[in-house]
């Protein structure tokens, strides 16, 4: 049975367990495998694993036949900033005053994250033999700046 003919939740367990979410033994295997990836892409390959299942399988592969990987990627990440981040916050901290919300910083510092991780991707960036520490300081460093990036980027407009 193809994959898009699937069940919705078949789709997304599977989606989960192809992410490792259910390993016994390890609840915060995830973490620690985020944190010490070889590569930037890695880091999102495992962070956050069930916002990641889900993404993947409501946003980016119906995204990927119709605009590409690197599109789809872009966009996953700025849905992900938007729908699950920015917009959440806004409304529990100003309610429905969307002239009162907060610029959308986490979104564009995802779109930038994106763009980063494409371009090390691209660039063939991959730290997976340095010490532990230095991969976690590595991948610490790319998403703080991209942060930065973003919140400077918002404080523009």
């Amino acid at each position: 049975m193809p994959a898009a003919s699937r069940p919705l939740s078949r789709r997304l367990v599977r989606a989960l367990q192809a992410r490792g979410l259910a390993r016994p033994g390890r609840p915060f295997g995830w973490f620690t495998d985020a944190l010490g990836a070889g590569s930037f892409r890695g880091f999102w390959q495992h962070w956050n694993p069930l916002y990641g299942a889900v993404l993947q399988t409501l946003v980016y592969q119906p995204l990927r036949p119709r605009v590409g990987r690197a599109a789809a990627g872009l966009l996953t990440f700025a849905v992900s900033g938007w729908l699950l981040h920015d917009l959440p916050v806004n409304l529990i901290v100003h309610g429905a005053a969307p002239s009162r919300w907060w610029p959308p910083i986490v979104t564009v510092s995802f779109v930038l994250c994106a763009l980063l991780a494409q371009a090390g991707d691209r660039a063939g960036l991959r730290y997976a033999a340095w010490p532990a520490p230095a991969r976690v300081l590595a991948n610490l460093a790319q998403v703080a700046a991209c942060g930065a990036a973003g919140s400077a980027i918002c404080r523009l407009f």
